[in-house]
Formats: structure tokens, sequence, C-alpha cells
């Protein structure tokens, strides 16, 4: 288990903004659950996830995401919890949209490696005065 759980994460929104759903895949767990923020729902199974995931990025041409503050905990001998910041751009449908989100995920060591098995990240409303 040396390589860092924080690094796979990283991994996912490189991924993500390369448009490479296959390279998602292949560092999700087979029961991954998370926040969809484009549908605001809760997709859950690596089916689900990925059908999600190829239509979003046939309707995206341009995805940039920055993470940071990330910081890991251990949940047990096999699962470290994350949590972090993410900073997102990203054009969908022609639109421009830009994220600032609190950024949780939950990642288990499964076949050998690291999987992200949860993700949360969803964007805080502006302030209002």
């Amino acid at each position: 288990m040396s390589v860092d759980p924080c690094d796979v994460l990283a991994k996912v929104f490189t991924a993500l903004d390369r448009r490479d759903p296959e390279a998602i895949e292949g560092l999700l767990g087979a029961d991954v659950v998370l926040v969809d923020e484009v549908s605001r729902r809760w997709l859950r199974g690596s089916a689900e996830v990925a059908a999600q995931l190829y239509g979003i990025l046939a309707a995206t041409s341009f995805v940039e995401s920055r993470l940071s503050d990330l910081h890991s905990r251990p949940l047990g001998s096999d699962a470290v919890l994350v949590t972090g910041w993410l900073d997102q751009s990203y054009r969908l449908d022609g639109q421009d949209q830009t994220i600032s989100a609190p950024l949780s995920a939950c990642l288990e060591h499964q076949q050998g490696s690291w999987r992200l098995i949860s993700l949360h990240a969803v964007p805080l409303v502006e302030k209002q005065d």
C-alpha cells in the first residue's frame, strides 16, 4: 500500500481533465458511489457512474480541475478518507461553469491498489449579503 491515496484521487481528476473515461473507470471500485453535480443526484455502482461519466464527457469540451488542501486519514487497515478542496472549470453544452467545493473521498485497497469508492463534492452557495 505504498501509493498515496491522495495521488490516486489526483489521477482521477487528471483523467477527467483529459476527458479519459476509461482511465477513470480503472480507478473506481465496483461499488463506487458519488454525487453528480450535473444531474444533482447520487450515482451508485460502476455501471451507473460510467454511463453518466461518458454522457457528461461527450457534452463537455473543456475541463480543468485543481485540488488543494488534501489530507488523508486511515479508516481501518484498508480504507482511507481524503478531504480537500476542488476548484473546477468546465464547458458543458457550450456553457462555461466554475465551481468551488469542499471534497471528501473514500478509497479502499482492492485487488492490490487503491480504488475510489465514494466521492462527494458539492459546490457551496454564494454568500448572501
